[in-house]
């Protein structure tokens, strides 16, 4: 009897596992921190009973216009060039610390004049890395301004994402309560701290994450 109430334990603490990485897959969704939908739905057929299922049918036409919004993003293109300077800009400064390292230990010598010598420092060191740091800039302000946009664009759907991730919770709880499993041990971390059924143990300095824990009553 009791190895047979370990296992049952077990199974339920991979179920809670999954529930919780459901409801940090539709947190991110509240930010456009997207997942791909067909592992959500995959997960919820397999481990949630069929008034959930019901109810993530009709999420998900929330969160396939959400992702639509995204794959027409203008900032694609932006984000690509950034990615590219960001290479370019890395290279370039470890290429001259290479070329120093092979002139000093090497004693290598390079047939460069002064003024070469100058430009070249100066395009390495100083003239891509910050036309690099500039574009980035430019490009996070341009994505955060995005991303405010669609937040008011898509609120009433986002809302209705809060919702269905609520109904995890509670769901999930159902289970930590049924089988008597520790909610300490079953710390998460979200991007949000507005759900009932969870208390908050931290909150991260840098990342803005919360970690929180079920709240069982």
């Amino acid at each position: 009897m009791i190895i047979l109430k370990r296992g049952k334990e077990k199974e339920a603490q991979r179920k809670v596992d999954e529930l919780m990485k459901i409801v940090r897959w539709m947190d991110d969704y509240r930010v456009f921190r997207v997942a791909d939908p067909k592992h959500i739905e995959a997960s919820i057929q397999r481990l949630c009973p069929s008034y959930l299922l019901a109810k993530w049918k009709r999420v998900k036409k929330d969160i396939t216009a959400m992702n639509e919004a995204l794959i027409e993003s203008p900032l694609r293109k932006l984000i690509a060039v950034a990615t590219i300077m960001r290479l370019v800009a890395m290279t370039s400064i470890m290429g001259f610390i290479v070329l120093f390292m092979v002139v000093a230990f090497f004693r290598v010598s390079l047939k460069f004049s002064y003024p070469a010598f100058v430009a070249l420092v100066l395009l390495c060191l100083v003239i891509v890395p910050n036309s690099y740091l500039y574009l980035d800039r430019y490009v996070r302000i341009r994505i955060r301004e995005y991303y405010r946009n669609l937040e008011s664009r898509f609120a009433p759907r986002i809302e209705k994402v809060k919702d269905f991730a609520q109904d995890v919770i509670f769901y999930m709880n159902d289970v930590i309560r049924e089988y008597g499993l520790n909610p300490d041990k079953n710390k998460f971390r979200l991007r949000h701290c507005d759900y009932e059924g969870v208390v908050l143990v931290k909150k991260q300095r840098f990342s803005r994450l919360f970690t929180v824990k079920p709240l069982i009553k």
